[in-house]
């Protein structure tokens, strides 16, 4: 049968929203002349995949020089300077900076974009007289930048040296090159300079990272926050012309960190940059070129640019996230017993009660949550309060008071009480008021002490509140990123319930829409708490990331074919048949309106082929794609159906949780062809089970329970990288893979195709999918 079309109505933004690190450090660099080793750096922290690494070369020293990195791990890199050929090779010591920064597309919190990744090539650019073929690879950003970003560049690999360095001059001779860079994307390419001897016979694996320009800022860490800023400078020339100053924008009590690359190429010798001086004030590059040829080192103006940090700092965005942040973005809750309202950091996933339920149309960020008078929810794990601790969440305002329990006749200076989270035991985090019309405030600790303040900034609509408890016992409101009131008092112990009061659950429930609840074990700063307010307020993640729109149903074409997945978890729903995911749904009659086929394989060979399901009590498996028919236009979703139950325990997942999708291996590993013209390959047809887009890059390939990404598992050979997608507008396939981040996502609803290879044959295959 003939693939056909698949089409969803989602607004889908390819973002990457989990962990990431990075650092900045200071090595010092041994004089080649004295001992011909490595340097090998200790990174500050443990990466889950070797980080990308930048570094810049000074001036110390007269011979032109670059430097080289090598054995690129999880914890360190080797890294020399190396002289180019024409030189002796030993070169002088010197104190160069380096970053360090996982690969992916990042945020920091207030909002200073970053793309990282890295591309294997032989591409080379040389100087016009060097008889080298030249070209560039072009890196397209998955979403283009508001204005021109800039971009280091570093060679991480060694892989064509031919000389003994360092007491040899390098051969090949090798740096960075960029061109055309601007909010699109740039070229990239290796970099021969003048110099001719030596090839390039292997792939060299480069590492970029564009950052957005002309931005300063702080970056928040455990350590306290450190400044940073990017810049560009256009007139950057050679060595023999000068040293062009940068002055830094942040003011700095010492000697910052530096990182800079070139951004173009004007000049047809080539050159790299490296850095003059330094100092609190200002920093100094030149344009080096090297002496192969001719001994001058003059250079035109160049465009460089510059990365900037105050000092050494070690960042980890897991350590600044909240222990629990509850979205409220499920499509459906299914009410007390179904932990379905998601925990998107540490998957202490919480039911819902009194029919509280998702509300589509209004929120803050994509849904909220809608509680009615009675509603709340409860974590299935306490989360243990730290001595400070940050609640945060958006209010609907008014309060309603309906079915609430009556105070008026207490001397406790309210007449209903609306509990926002409560502890095991005796207390609660924080609660809202009402005395007559008059809105308050309260803490009501462990010890049954309570305290209530007015709270006159809070109108009707949407508002951010903000609860921050510190040590000294006492809890700070901020309404709307502005700090408002503090009680001098202060909650501890275990969190049990949230948006009630354990006294009484149903009756001191919230009574509202709620959005963006997130609790935090450490005590939020002023402009962290109005960071926040800003970015949630503009439909953002709290940590300025764009939020991926939520898909809770999809749609088929009249006469057409859709190449689907199931967004539920079919292992744990006790029907699973054709009738009870698409019956409540589609309104023709089965097999004359509308079909579903599914994909079988042998396991003597490596052929597969359709099969018709005929009965619509055939149950319908997890993690598998299936193609659908419909001669009318229809629309369909899972909302009664059972959320994916992310459990896996694999230690490989690059996110909070992960869930794990068996894959078929191959049958026959001979290079043979079989009945499907197949050979060695199978080719296997996943569906994805999420409702948010996921970047195939995060997902990891099992084999015998040893993870690799995808571009790995293909050095491997067990499978190819490359993904197979149902392009509905072409009736045809769209591919991609996982060397870009966030060009290649999992769409709700949606199937694809993986080419399995004769190696998984024996051998468990699963895929690890995070949870977005």
């Amino acid at each position: 049968m003939k693939f056909l079309k698949f089409f969803i109505f989602v607004l889908v933004l390819p973002i990457s929203l989990f962990a990431w690190k990075m650092e900045s450090g200071t090595v010092q660099l041994n004089s080649t002349s004295k001992s011909s080793e490595w340097v090998r750096v200790t990174l500050k922290q443990s990466y889950t995949t070797p980080p990308l690494i930048f570094s810049l070369p000074t001036s110390d020293g007269g011979d032109p020089c670059a430097l080289r990195i090598r054995n690129v791990t999880n914890d360190s890199f080797e890294v020399l300077q190396v002289e180019s050929s024409g030189e002796d090779g030993p070169h002088m010591k010197m104190t160069v900076h380096y970053l360090a920064i996982d690969s992916g597309e990042h945020f920091l919190p207030d909002g200073t974009r970053i793309i990282a990744g890295k591309i294997s090539t032989t591409a080379q650019q040389a100087y016009k007289n060097v008889n080298i073929s030249t070209s560039w690879e072009s890196i397209s950003f998955a979403k283009s930048f508001d204005a021109t970003p800039i971009v280091l560049g570093m060679i991480q690999t060694l892989d064509n040296e031919e000389a003994n360095i360092p007491t040899e001059p390098s051969k090949p001779f090798l740096t960075t090159v960029l061109k055309d860079v601007d909010s699109n994307g740039f070229k990239i390419a290796l970099e021969r300079s003048e110099i001719a001897v030596g090839d390039v016979n292997n792939s060299e694996t480069i590492a970029y990272m564009a950052i957005t320009n002309n931005t300063n800022g702080t970056i928040p860490t455990n350590s306290g926050g450190i400044l940073y800023e990017t810049a560009s400078k256009n007139d950057i020339k050679g060595y023999d012309n000068g040293c062009y100053n940068y002055n830094f924008v942040n003011t700095y009590s010492a000697a910052p960190n530096v990182l800079a690359t070139k951004q173009t190429r004007k000049g047809d010798n080539g050159g790299w940059f490296r850095r003059c001086s330094l100092d609190e004030n200002q920093t100094g590059l030149y344009v080096e070129e090297d002496r192969y040829n001719d001994s001058e080192r003059t250079h035109i103006k160049e465009v460089g640019g510059i990365l900037v940090f105050e000092k050494d700092f070690a960042f980890d965005s897991s350590l600044l996230a909240p222990v629990a942040e509850y979205h409220m973005d499920e499509c459906y809750w299914l009410g007390s017993g179904n932990f379905d309202v998601n925990d998107n950091i540490n998957a202490n996933n919480a039911e819902s009660y009194n029919n509280a339920q998702t509300d589509q149309n209004d929120a803050k960020v994509n849904f909220s949550g809608s509680f009615g008078t009675t509603g709340y929810i409860q974590p299935k794990d306490l989360i243990p309060l730290a001595s400070n601790w940050t609640l945060s969440l958006w209010v609907k305002f008014p309060l309603d008071p309906t079915d609430h329990q009556d105070f008026s006749g207490s001397n406790l200076g309210f007449d209903y009480y609306f509990g926002i989270g409560a502890i095991e035991g005796d207390g609660d985090l924080v609660g809202l008021a009402l005395d007559g019309s008059d809105l308050k405030w309260a803490v009501y600790d462990e010890n049954a002490d309570f305290v209530i303040h007015d709270l006159n900034a809070a109108d009707s609509g949407w508002h951010h509140l903000t609860f921050v408890k510190t040590d000294d016992d006492s809890t700070t409101l901020y309404v709307d990123g502005v700090q408002t009131d503090t009680i001098a008092l202060g909650s501890d112990g275990e969190v049990n319930v949230f948006l009630t009061s354990d006294d009484n659950t149903s009756g001191q429930a919230i009574s509202t829409k709620v959005d963006e609840l997130k609790l935090w074990n450490r005590a939020l700063t002023a402009d962290e708490i109005h960071t926040i307010f800003e970015n949630e307020k503009n439909g953002k993640n709290y940590d300025s990331s764009p939020r991926a729109k939520v898909t809770c149903n999809t749609s088929i074409k009249e006469h057409s074919w859709e190449l689907i997945g199931i967004p539920a978890d079919l292992r744990t729903e006790s029907d699973t048949s054709i009738n009870k995911v698409f019956g409540d749904d589609f309104t023709g009659t089965y097999g004359t309106d509308w079909r579903i086929y599914t994909r079988e394989y042998s396991d003597n060979n490596n052929s597969s082929w359709y099969t018709y399901l005929d009965d619509v009590s055939t149950p319908l498996e997890f993690g598998k794609a299936y193609w659908l028919g419909s001669k009318k236009s229809e629309s369909w979703d899972v909302n009664d159906m059972k959320a994916v139950d992310y459990n896996s325990t694999n230690s490989a997942c690059t996110a909070g949780t992960c869930v794990e999708i068996d894959l078929k291996s191959v049958s026959l590993d001979e290079n043979t062809e079989d009945i499907n013209g197949t050979g060695p390959y199978r080719y296997y047809m996943s569906g994805f089970t999420g409702k948010v887009p996921v970047d195939w890059a995060d997902c990891r390939i099992i084999i015998d329970g040893t993870a690799f990404t995808p571009s790995d598992a293909e050095t491997e050979d067990y499978i190819s990288k490359t993904i197979w997608q149902y392009n509905s507008s072409g009736d045809d396939y769209t591919t991609c893979d996982d060397t870009t981040p966030g060009s290649c996502l999992l769409q709700p609803y949606k199937g694809f195709w993986i080419e399995l290879h004769g190696p998984t044959k024996g051998k468990t295959v699963k895929l690890l999918i995070p949870k977005e």
